[in-house]
């Protein structure tokens, strides 16, 4: 796991990259102000609050429910 600064995220994280990573299905988890204000409509990043608080906690449960 990397974490970058708001500062660094703005120059790496791109909406090319964003939409090469939605193409191929990939999710990116970044810092909330990230999310808010540079991707609030993109699917596929989340901030960091709604994935461990929300997103997290449901796959866990699907991994340790019984087959």
């Amino acid at each position: 796991m990397v974490t970058e600064t708001e500062e660094e995220a703005q120059r790496d994280i791109t909406s090319e990259k964003v939409s090469s990573l939605n193409a191929q299905n990939v999710y990116l988890v970044v810092r909330d102000p990230i999310k808010r204000n540079r991707f609030p409509k993109e699917t596929n990043v989340m901030g960091f609050t709604d994935f461990f608080c929300k997103e997290l906690p449901r796959l866990r449960a699907n991994w340790l429910a019984p087959p």
